[in-house]
């Protein structure tokens, strides 16, 4: 048999026991991310509630979301989506990198350019921190709702 083999993901396969080897050190420190915090553990350990913070509001920078090569030629397409400027979120998580870059997992919506009615509704996305900032909510038309994104 050879060497260590690679998965699809490029995680390393040990030739012996087929098991992906750690890409990280198992000692590295660990920051998970912002889960549904768990409370009231009873007498076995498992937890009876969750608690769920709301999204919040925040502003996306397409222009950070899609960093264009420097180099590449420009072809404007009329019908493609506008990556242009900020439009409204709701930030929902924020997940580590192993590298220790912080994500957002957003859902928020990006305009076409050719003014369609309705833009592309991007949910569960995750969005580099860099290119989010917060943003104040809108006022709901009705209690207790908040505004589409």
């Amino acid at each position: 048999m050879g060497g260590p083999t690679s998965t699809p993901d490029g995680a390393e396969m040990s030739p012996s026991a087929d098991v992906p080897t750690p890409r990280v050190d198992p000692s590295a420190p660990r920051t998970e991310g912002t889960e549904p915090e768990l409370l009231y553990p009873d007498a076995t350990g498992h937890f009876a509630r969750t608690v769920v913070q709301a999204p919040r509001p925040v502003w996306v920078r397409l222009d950070a979301v899609l960093i264009r090569d420097p180099g590449a030629p420009c072809h404007v397409n009329g019908a493609g989506l506008d990556m242009r400027g900020e439009r409204p979120g709701w930030l929902s998580h924020w997940v580590p990198s192993v590298d220790g870059w912080w994500m957002g997992r957003v859902t928020y919506s990006i305009a076409y350019a050719d003014g369609r009615r309705d833009p592309l509704v991007l949910a569960d996305q995750l969005v580099p921190a860099y290119a989010l900032r917060p943003r104040r909510a809108a006022a709901s038309p009705r209690r207790g709702r908040r505004p589409t994104p």
